[in-house]
């Protein structure tokens, strides 16, 4: 496989596409510059590719699949294997990470055990005991990009990239990379750039300090500063870059908003709940809608909404959004605020749970906690236990999730099995019969 040069920076994938004005340098100056700064013999060997064994079939078919990164101080790395790291301490034995990396097309290498740290290095959060120990085990399995299930500040994500010389992802980076893979709509695509640019803006790291633009000014160059230096710019384009995308989004937001007003006068109901919890298959049970169904992590981003079968003389539609997932990272929340308004204006929640999954508690407070952040109607909701088919040898369990569920606000409890269509009817006569004692608001 190709070697993966480290030496790029954001350059190329990031501020060319933005309209430069006159005075910024143009892509080939920039390369051009660059080459002063490596040396012409350096960049010679990159380009000379003869000591390099041309890949088989089956790698460059994984070569095609895998996902280009952009974070910290890389350029569109090309990654297809992943060494992760997780605490001691993890809920879930690592599970959700890996999931969440499978879903990103990167083979997982190993997952790696570690203690978490009594006192966090404010450079690269571990300590230098615990670092080297993490290089010999980088070193011996040569994966292509590093993860750690935990939050870093953008200063200890570089400072972590310049010591394994891999690009390292946070769990938020990890997110960030599954939202833009998946985005298809014009809007998701707007909603996903803000928040990667918003997550990218404090990790530009100054690579290329060495290049710095002289400002104009009388007296010639002795009148004139030292120069605004290529991080500089590229922290200015990526402000101007988020205020046209937010000038962008308030228009698509604006029709979006036209069409939920027309649609104002039906009663509606929203489908939430923690990713791959099944909701869109849930989806096609109650609209008769072939929804995109996958058992995949967020594979639906945008929100479709469709008509809901009922006996009901108007119309009753059903909208399934955006899944949640624990410490989903604050700026996807604000960028998808207004996909997520479906939810919030809806007349009832269908909070879908997996009712087979283990963690379904930790689940149940990622959720609770985001709705409560967008002021959803969680007093208006049905919690609707999926998956019942896999635990119909194990009674014991739903029961146990009846009874911790009925502290929270909600209007009933319903067990369905959306991949067979089990309880579905059960789930609508529910409905039904809520909407005829149910006077709708308008706001």
């Amino acid at each position: 496989m190709r070697e993966i040069n480290w030496k790029h920076s954001l350059h190329e994938s990031l501020i060319i596409p933005i309209k430069m004005k006159k005075r910024i340098p143009s892509g080939k100056d920039i390369r051009e510059m660059a080459r002063k700064l490596l040396g012409e013999k350096e960049r010679e060997h990159e380009n000379d590719s003869s000591h390099l064994s041309r890949p088989d079939s089956s790698t460059r078919r994984l070569m095609s699949k895998a996902p280009e990164l952009q974070w910290g101080r890389l350029e569109k790395a090309r990654a297809d294997s992943v060494l992760i790291f997780i605490f001691e301490d993890s809920i879930d034995d690592g599970d959700e990470i890996s999931n969440l990396c499978e879903s990103l097309g990167l083979e997982i290498l190993s997952i790696r055990k570690v203690a978490r740290p009594r006192n966090i290095d404010p450079g690269k959060y571990f300590k230098q005991g615990n670092l080297e120990s993490f290089k010999q085990q980088v070193l011996s399995q040569e994966p292509s990009v590093l993860v750690f299930d935990c939050p870093f500040r953008p200063t200890q994500v570089r400072e972590l990239e310049n010591y394994f010389k891999k690009p390292v992802l946070d769990r938020e980076g990890v997110i960030l990379s599954i939202f833009k893979q998946n985005a298809q709509t014009h809007m998701a695509k707007l909603q996903v750039e803000l928040a990667e640019l918003k997550y990218l803006q404090p990790r530009l790291t100054g690579i290329w300090e060495g290049l710095s633009r002289q400002r104009g000014g009388a007296g010639g160059m002795k009148g004139r500063g030292g120069g605004e230096k290529q991080l500089e710019l590229d922290r200015r384009n990526i402000k101007s870059r988020i205020q046209k995308l937010n000038k962008k989004l308030e228009l698509v937001e604006k029709s979006h908003q036209e069409q939920s007003r027309k649609r104002r006068s039906c009663l509606s109901c929203a489908l939430v709940g923690y990713t791959n919890a099944g909701k869109s298959t849930l989806m096609k049970q109650l609209s008769h809608f072939s929804a995109k169904s996958e058992d995949k992590l967020f594979s639906t981003l945008d929100t479709t909404v469709k008509t809901m079968r009922l006996e009901w003389p108007d119309r009753v539609l059903v909208s399934d959004t955006v899944g949640f997932v624990r410490d989903l990272p604050h700026d996807l929340v604000a960028s998808f605020r207004s996909t997520l308004d479906e939810a919030v204006k809806s007349d009832v929640l269908f909070h879908v749970m997996d009712a087979s999954s283990p963690f379904w508690r930790e689940q149940l407070e990622s959720v609770d906690d985001v709705l409560k952040e967008l002021k959803a109607p969680i007093e208006r909701r049905f919690f609707v236990l999926n998956k019942v088919d896999l635990v119909k040898d194990s009674p014991g369990l739903l029961l146990q999730m009846k009874l911790q569920l009925k502290n929270r606000p909600h209007i009933g409890i319903v067990e369905v099995s959306a991949s067979e269509g089990q309880g579905v009817d059960v789930l609508k006569k529910d409905v039904l019969q809520f909407f005829h004692g149910y006077k709708k608001t308008y706001a």
